[in-house]
């Protein structure tokens, strides 16, 4: 008989979407998992308002991918590279799709748009700065602008 098995790579992709949740929360935004059917976005991100408590309605698709190591890495950065499929199906979408690639060991989370404000679509190498790139409190702007940039009916923010 075969037993049932939790692997580590579920583990740690798991830890990925808790570092996503915490950072999300201290930004003062809401994160909401995708519970079920998830086909390549793991969450979404609604923009609230820190001094109100207002939410906006505003939202961004997050597809989540937390890593053991990150691929070339220096002080500064890193690349990652998604299956081309993965980037096609995030380019479908009606709402901004930012990827996040964190490692758990480290508690470290950083994030990139798939498509960037101006339209343009990234290549498939994806090449991080973990100071600009960070998933923390000073990302809410750039969220926030990628939005505003990508989102219909985003004028009110």
């Amino acid at each position: 008989m075969t037993e049932k098995k939790l692997t580590d790579n579920q583990l740690l992709g798991e830890q990925g979407i808790a570092l996503i949740s915490l950072a999300v929360s201290r930004m003062g935004f809401v994160w909401r998992p995708t519970s079920q059917h998830d086909t390549g976005v793991d969450g979404e991100i609604e923009v609230r308002d820190g001094a109100s408590g207002a939410v906006s309605g505003l939202l961004l698709k997050v597809q989540s991918k937390a890593v053991s190591t990150l691929a070339n890495e220096t002080d500064g950065g890193f690349d990652y590279w998604p299956e081309q499929r993965d980037v096609d199906y995030w380019l479908k979408h009606n709402l901004p799709v930012i990827l996040v690639v964190s490692r758990p060991s480290t508690n470290e989370v950083f994030w990139q748009a798939v498509q960037e404000p101006s339209g343009k679509v990234r290549a498939r190498k994806f090449q991080f700065d973990k100071q600009r790139d960070a998933l923390d409190a000073g990302a809410a702007g750039r969220l926030v602008e990628l939005i505003r940039q990508q989102s219909v009916g985003a004028r009110g923010i």
